[in-house]
């Protein structure tokens, strides 16, 4: 960096710019320092890494704290990026050609990380052989948070942070998949449909209604456990797909803890307000006799669940409102959507108060 400051010192010298006199050495190093980016030098032969002052103090540390051999600048490294760290210097070496670009996160002073795209390329000695990778690191933190926030946003519910219906029904496809493997764990899914919320929200108004949706995704979120999935569908519409439990009982179980939490009232300034919630229940047995079997036993406008599918549902603790006969099954992930999409009801869950799930799986 001598031959760096030496070029900006005379270049700037009295004020004026005199490009026109640099050599391509100089010009170079002074677009490298009008850049911002770190130096980063590993001489092989030495086993020594040398980086730019710059970036020690961007990292909170003393100057010259990051230099020293190349397995104390690995120890700063993520562990997630380790290996692509190695497996790029080791491509350098081996090919002796070639240049690198990749992210990676350097541990900070406080024990957080920051984001570097570091490029890099192999420099040959007189014996053909690599002795020294230099490039530079661009501090690109910035960049990679905003990026990570925009994926973040495009499959999360802005108002409560839970997946969205396109993260649910990729959860569900892999919650499949996982299902067919030997031993694998059968998913159950709940569907959550508030009661009358429209008419809540007509009552509370558009804020209050929003902080009654977010303290029920936090109630609904507090059941689960770190396997299962709570996602928000659409407006008073909420999914849960569990994969913690397989059991008849423990998943009625759940279901019941659900509707405990939702019963509680919702505390607001000085009101309380007590809501209900219907709950469909549909629990994947991976055995395509039983959409044969149950074909034979109802109309075929009625029998919607797909192959593979069981249809339950929740006992109600009072007679329900006047509304259509409940569909007694309920489609696997292409009925899930149907019934997520237009802001359309699931008639299985809507028409039924939720209290325990009771399978009706018929006997094989």
């Amino acid at each position: 960096m001598l031959l760096g400051f030496t070029s900006v010192q005379h270049a700037f010298s009295e004020g004026q710019v005199s490009i026109g006199t640099l050599s391509e050495v100089e010009r170079r190093a002074l677009a490298l320092t009008g850049s911002g980016d770190f130096v980063f030098d590993w001489n092989i032969e030495r086993d020594r890494v040398s980086v730019s002052d710059e970036l020690s103090i961007r990292l909170g540390e003393r100057r010259g704290a990051l230099k020293g051999a190349i397995k104390r600048w690995l120890d700063r490294i993520h562990p997630d990026d380790r290996d692509r760290f190695r497996t790029a210097f080791d491509t350098l070496v081996e090919l002796r050609r070639g240049k690198v670009s990749t992210d990676i996160r350097l541990a900070t002073h406080d024990g957080n990380h920051r984001t570097f795209r570091m490029r890099v390329k192999p420099v040959l000695g007189g014996d053909g052989h690599v002795n020294r990778i230099v490039g530079t690191l661009q501090d690109v933190n910035e960049d990679r948070a905003s990026r990570d926030r925009l994926l973040h946003d495009a499959v999360h519910d802005s108002l409560t942070g839970l997946p969205n219906k396109q993260l649910f029904l990729d959860r569900l496809e892999r919650s499949l998949t996982r299902a067919k493997l030997p031993n694998g764990i059968k998913p159950a899914v709940f569907l959550i449909d508030i009661d009358r919320f429209m008419d809540l929200e007509e009552r509370v108004g558009h804020s209050a209604a929003d902080s009654v949706l977010l303290a029920i995704s936090r109630r609904v979120a507090r059941v689960m456990r770190p396997l299962d999935t709570v996602a928000r569908l659409s407006g008073d519409q909420f999914a849960v797909i569990l994969g913690s439990e397989a059991a008849a009982g423990k998943i009625a179980e759940t279901a019941e803890q659900i509707r405990k939490a939702l019963k509680s009232p919702f505390n607001f300034g000085e009101r309380d307000l007590s809501l209900t919630a219907s709950i469909g229940v549909t629990i994947y047995d991976g055995n395509p006799r039983h959409r044969r079997r149950r074909a034979a036993r109802c109309p075929s406008s009625q029998c919607t669940t797909p192959s593979g599918w069981v249809a339950t549902a929740s006992r109600p603790t009072a007679p329900p409102r006047a509304r259509s006969p409940p569909t007694p099954a309920l489609a696997r992930k292409t009925s899930i959507a149907a019934c997520a999409t237009a802001n359309s009801r699931c008639s299985t869950s809507r028409s039924w108060t939720s209290t325990r799930a009771r399978s009706r799986a018929p006997k094989p």
